[in-house]
């Protein structure tokens, strides 16, 4: 069962932060995630997944 309702989501500091795009400097650990993916740690993995 699903249902369509649309979603006023408007961003927000806290939802960039839960996003992964900014850091908490309040955070345990001080984790900071850019929200940027890794470099593939094999560069032909892309070609070789065409």
């Amino acid at each position: 069962m699903t249902t369509a309702q649309p979603l006023d989501v408007q961003p927000t500091p806290l939802a960039l932060l839960l996003l992964g795009r900014e850091a908490d400097p309040r955070s345990e650990r001080g984790v900071e995630c850019p929200g940027d993916l890794p470099s593939p740690s094999d560069p032909d993995l892309v070609a070789r997944a065409r």
